[in-house]
C-alpha cells in the first residue's frame, strides 16, 4: 500500500491548537489531519479522496502536468 502524502500550509495558531489537541487526545498531529480531511469528505457527500479523483477523471474534470 503506497503512503498518502498531504503537504499543505496551515496557519500558526492552527497549528499550536493541533499540538494541544493532539497531547490532550494522545493522538499523533497527522492521525487528528487524517481524521479532519475525512470528516470534511464526509461533509462534502465524498466517500475518499480515490474516489473524487475517479469521478472527476470520468467526467473529464482532470488535469496532469507533464515534467519536461
Amino acid at each position: 500500500m503506497n503512503p498518502k502524502i498531504f503537504n499543505f500550509r496551515m496557519p500558526v495558531q492552527t497549528w499550536h491548537e493541533l499540538n494541544i489537541l493532539s497531547k490532550s487526545l494522545l493522538r499523533t498531529k497527522s492521525s487528528l489531519i487524517r481524521w479532519l480531511i475525512h470528516k470534511e469528505f464526509k461533509r462534502l457527500g465524498l466517500t475518499s479522496l480515490e474516489k473524487s479523483i475517479e469521478l472527476e477523471e470520468a467526467a473529464g474534470n482532470a488535469f496532469s502536468l507533464d515534467c519536461q
